[in-house]
């Protein structure tokens, strides 16, 4: 859950405020048309979500194999987030292991 405080012009502020000097709002307006509409336009791009991860909700869930999107699915008992950036032991699922 996101506290009100939250909000569009909080995270506007935090752009003008990270990146002083720069139009943020080109930069915003850039990234909601790439990123908007859940879905990404970046090419040639493996995404890889743990079913149990709580963030694959924000991951491109129908990658575009138009542009060489790629997306995998580890399914396995404690598949969370980042499950596949560990280094592989024997004890990895078949799904994990396979990804």
């Amino acid at each position: 859950m996101r506290i009100a405080l939250l909000n569009q012009t909080y995270w506007q502020d935090m752009c003008t405020y990270v990146f002083p000097g720069v139009n943020t709002t080109a930069g915003i307006q850039r990234s909601s048309s790439e990123f908007s509409f859940h879905h990404t336009a970046g090419s040639n791009t493996l995404i890889i979500n743990g079913i149990e991860d709580p963030w694959q909700w924000a991951a491109e869930r129908v990658p575009n194999s138009d542009i060489n999107q790629i997306g995998l699915m580890v399914d396995c008992d404690h598949c969370g987030h980042c499950v596949d950036l560990h280094t592989p032991k024997d004890s990895d699922s078949d799904s994990l292991y396979a990804v």
